[in-house]
């Protein structure tokens, strides 16, 4: 069995490869069958072909969240899928919003406040531009309320 798997991986899979190089590059309807199948692919699925859906630019603070103190940054993002707000040691105001990339209409983004506080039990985004969004905190009797001190905020963003 194990010397199957090595003949794929080492002949078969190589040359299927090279065959398909060959046809992409001298065959353009096949390029243009593929092209069309795949896009009609994501298309199905709700991702648009040439349209901004994730980024690798890391978005930034632009207002709110205690920015403009010493404390308050946007760390460890991995471009618009994934990144936190930490508030380290300042109380930011309720809300606070998030430059990103510019998307053709708008951002949709999940969050959540890592924290043990009852004044930061949901945060969501309350509104959104083609390059921010507004990202705001709500206490457990669903009052808008102040993130906690040292406040950890995840969030996604994804473009639509």
């Amino acid at each position: 069995m194990k010397n199957k798997e090595v003949i794929k991986s080492k002949y078969v899979y190589p040359v299927l490869f090279v065959i398909f190089g060959i046809l992409l590059s001298t065959t353009t309807p096949v390029f243009a069958t593929f092209q069309s199948v795949a896009t009609q692919f994501f298309a199905s699925i709700g991702l648009k072909n040439n349209t901004l859906w994730v980024s690798a630019t890391a978005p930034y603070i632009s207002n709110g969240f205690g920015y403009g103190t010493a404390s308050a940054v946007l760390a460890n993002a991995n471009g618009t899928g994934a990144f936190e707000i930490s508030t380290s040691g300042v109380t930011p105001p309720a809300s606070g919003v998030i430059t990103l990339p510019q998307a053709t209409t708008g951002w949709s983004c999940v969050t959540f406040t890592e924290t043990t506080s009852a004044s930061a039990v949901v945060t969501k985004q309350i509104a959104s531009t083609a390059s921010s969004v507004t990202l705001d905190n709500f206490n457990a009797s669903g009052a808008e309320s102040s993130f906690p001190t040292s406040a950890v905020i995840h969030a996604s963003c994804f473009a639509y």
